[in-house]
């Protein structure tokens, strides 16, 4: 049976969707092409998506940073913070590279 988290998650992912879809069909696209080649092939779109959008992939992508952060925290205590970083003695780098 699925959670009552679960539901809600596929109702904000079917929102969200919408709304790309919804920000992305007001686009201009030959005065973005043409801005895109001007600006040396880079194309930045102020407030493309709606806040909307931004809130609930920041609630969702939140929990994965602290648990990456977290398990992180864990693997510096656990091997030290060289070995984390450097991989050292997991990969052959010698000393020599990473003082």
């Amino acid at each position: 049976m699925d959670s009552p988290d679960s539901k809600t998650s596929d109702v904000n992912d079917v929102v969200t969707e919408a709304m790309i879809r919804a920000a992305v069909a007001k686009l201009d696209w030959p005065r973005l092409e043409h801005e895109y080649w001007e600006q040396d092939e880079f194309l930045y779109l102020n407030n493309f998506l709606p806040p909307e959008v931004l809130r609930v992939w920041e609630q969702e992508l939140m929990h994965w940073f602290w648990r990456f952060v977290s398990n992180m925290k864990d693997s510096i205590a656990y091997f030290g913070f060289r070995q984390v970083l450097f991989k050292r003695g997991l990969d052959g780098a010698n000393d020599s590279k990473h003082p």
